[in-house]
């Protein structure tokens, strides 16, 4: 097929809900007498698709479902809150095709975007280098051009998402001017309070520590890595920045008003930048006249100084009338001069990557493969693959992207689709948002390279762990940061076995032996790698090692959150900000959380022998 199902969705957990795994989608069916109706921009946006996309949408609409599980209020009340998706308006067939979008009504990058031929004429997607992070200092020389090649991205596959990215940058610039304006003022911006992890502070996001997702989000660690939004300021600076600031001084075709608009955005972003110096020189000036009776032994810290009350009072003196720089964004402008004076090139490009990142798919194959936006299939929420109502496929004769139904759907049922097989971490990293169910099937962990040759070279003893570790980088292709599955039942995936030998593997002597000797030398191997896993495994779950606290410790911070939860009132200062904090705590301990469990299921399957049988 040319077409990937695999798809980028909805990220703000305010659309978006998925279903318990073990029940039906049915049960998730829009109660008419709970509707919300839809608002004038989605009912214009009906109306885009059918007058200029010539999108065809049969027996389905937008839908609001009320979410009777999300809980906020005091005193346990449930409050009514609605979460957006698809809704059958009539009886649905096997078989039959829901929606159906022309190609080119399709958003690409290099062929329908207001700045595609710029994509084209720079080269985005083939000349751009990233190098993610610089080498360890203890890895050996000669590896470091192997594994910097490893981390660098040569367009295949994040700079398809790239130059996506950019592209929506420069439709949000244009605000009404945009041909897609109607189609992407329905989708959702980075805001405050949502889900998304580019809207968490550090201090949350810290909480993630150790877990798949928060190593993907901060580094190249793998190939699921390359889905977006990892490394998003990396890419702004070494990508996007300079592909606009060749846009502003002249070069790629594009029109005058997209070039004027980025070039305004531009502008703005040096002022922010000259008003953030001179409030820091402000407060310094203002910082030495009151620090004459201290020692001068604190003159290293310019605020060192100054208590924190003061320091805030003073940078709300010198800061106010000035334009914060605020992320959030609840649509684009209403045109190109208003997107230039009012926003900032950081927010969009950031609202840019939550959109690619939310609703994008992934279409073609191999050579042919590219990031797209269509048009209303991204309306459609996640569901484990097998209670999806549908699936995608491409039809080369008509040249259309078609939605066929896989099962017969009642009137009022909400169509899912499926996003794949994602654990919890990579659900929240690239959707923002959890299962209402904790039973994923699909929270699988990894493990590094480092964490394995150390755990290797714990139980072997190696005389020269740095030449074993060049051999067998070599030997497998791998490098030092390369990181293999171990499966939600516990068990290790074969690449990880095989990697696990070879590491063990290299020392050893090619003379041949008899039969018994190779039987007791497969023994002792497979006894090897059983401890090295399982000291793997004894780490993670040992607190302050990869993860901060034990997986009991986990479990009872989450159940105080919901208590107190249940206990806040709206009246309350602050309610929404300490909600939200405690939402956000809450979703990084049920990442971590479920990779525990992992870590402790794969110490089950050790105790249980069977990894001889997989080994060998």
């Amino acid at each position: 097929s040319p077409l990937s199902s695999r798809r980028s969705a909805k990220a703000a957990k305010e659309q978006r809900s998925l279903p318990p795994d073990d029940a039906s989608p049915q049960q998730n069916g829009v109660d008419a007498t709970k509707q919300k109706p839809l608002s004038s921009i989605e009912l214009k946006y009906l109306d885009y698709l059918k007058r200029e996309l010539k999108v065809d949408v049969n027996g389905c609409a937008i839908g609001y479902f009320l979410d009777d599980k999300n809980v906020i209020g005091s005193g346990g009340s449930a409050s009514s809150r609605y979460y957006r998706g698809c809704v059958a308006t009539e009886d649905i067939k096997s078989g039959a095709i829901v929606v159906s979008v022309p190609d080119d009504s399709v958003l690409l990058a290099e062929k329908t975007s207001a700045c595609a031929s710029a994509v084209v004429a720079l080269n985005l997607r083939d000349c751009q280098k990233v190098v993610t992070e610089e080498t360890d200092a203890d890895v050996e020389q000669e590896q470091e051009r192997e594994r910097e090649e490893d981390r660098t991205d040569n367009g295949k596959p994040r700079l398809q998402r790239e130059a996506l990215i950019i592209a929506v940058t420069c439709e949000l610039a244009l605000g009404n001017d945009s041909y897609y304006y109607p189609y992407l003022a329905t989708m959702p911006r980075v805001k405050k309070f949502s889900d998304c992890l580019l809207s968490w502070t550090e201090a949350q996001k810290e909480r993630l520590r150790g877990t798949d997702c928060w190593t993907r989000f901060k580094s190249y660690a793998d190939e699921e890595s390359v889905e977006v939004p990892s490394l998003t300021q990396l890419h702004f600076e070494e990508v996007a920045r300079p592909f606009f600031e060749a846009i502003a001084n002249g070069k790629g075709k594009v029109s005058k008003a997209l070039r004027e608009a980025i070039g305004q955005l531009l502008m703005n972003e040096k002022k922010n930048k000259e008003r953030e110096i001179n409030v820091e020189m402000a407060i310094l000036s203002d910082s030495d006249g009151d620090d004459d009776d201290d020692d001068d032994d604190d003159d290293d810290d310019i605020y060192g100084n100054l208590n924190g009350s003061k320091k805030l009072k003073m940078k709300n003196k010198y800061a106010s009338g000035a334009d914060e720089e605020d992320i959030s964004s609840p649509k684009p402008s209403a045109n190109a001069e208003g997107a230039s004076q009012s926003q900032s090139l950081a927010r969009l490009y950031r609202d840019a990557v939550n959109i690619v990142a939310s609703y994008s798919f992934t279409l073609g194959e191999d050579e042919t493969e590219t990031q797209a936006l269509v048009p209303f299939w991204d309306m459609l929420n996640h569901t484990h693959p097998v209670f999806a109502s549908v699936k995608l496929s491409h039809d080369a004769s008509t040249k259309r992207l078609n939605m066929i139904a896989v099962r017969d759907i009642r009137k009022g049922d909400e169509i899912l689709n499926t996003y794949g097989e994602l654990s919890d971490g990579e659900l929240l990293r690239r959707y923002g948002f959890l299962p209402t169910s904790s039973r994923n099937p699909h929270n699988s962990i990894t493990i590094s390279f480092k964490e394995l040759f150390t755990a290797c070279d714990k139980v072997y003893g190696f005389e020269n762990p740095r030449l074993v570790r060049k051999k067998v980088l070599k030997l497998t292709n791998e490098n030092w940061r390369s990181r293999f599955e171990v499966y939600p039942n516990g068990r290790p995936s074969r690449k990880l076995i095989a990697i696990a030998d070879a590491i063990f593997s290299v020392e050893d002597d090619d003379d041949e032996e008899d039969e018994a000797f190779e039987l007791e030398k497969k023994d002792t191997r497979a006894k090897e790698i059983t401890e090295a896993l399982n000291f793997v495994a004894i780490r993670a779950l040992t607190p302050g090692n990869r993860y901060p606290t034990a997986r009991r410790e986990a479990s009872k911070s989450i159940q105080m959150l919901l208590d107190a939860d249940s206990r806040a009132k709206r009246s309350e200062v602050n309610f929404l900000e300490n909600h939200v904090d405690r939402r956000r705590i809450k979703m990084a301990l049920r990442v971590r959380l479920s990779e525990l469990k992992t870590f402790s299921m794969m110490r089950k399957w050790l105790r249980m022998g069977k990894l001889r049988k997989w080994l060998f």
